[in-house]
């Protein structure tokens, strides 16, 4: 019995220190923010840049693709390009 008590306890602990955690505010400037809060506004501008990247680079492959293209109707005569 003694035990589970010990088990509770070390349990309850644990989650009181959890609370603790994340209910940790970090200021910046005069406003603060919760933990979460601040982790989630990171994820979404990171989300937002690398939707950028991906925006670029597919512009970046769409030109060269109409480069090669260009270059590939020059070189080939014109009944191979039909296919």
């Amino acid at each position: 019995m003694n035990d589970y008590i010990t088990r509770f306890q070390n349990t309850t602990e644990a989650n009181d220190t959890l609370r603790r955690f994340t209910s940790l505010d970090c200021c910046v400037g005069c406003r603060k923010f919760d933990i979460v809060d601040t982790m989630i506004q990171k994820l979404e501008k990171y989300a937002d840049n690398l939707e950028n990247v991906v925006q670029h680079r597919t512009a970046e492959l769409y030109d060269e693709k109409q480069k090669t293209d260009m270059l590939l109707y020059r070189m080939l005569p014109p009944y191979a390009l039909i296919r």
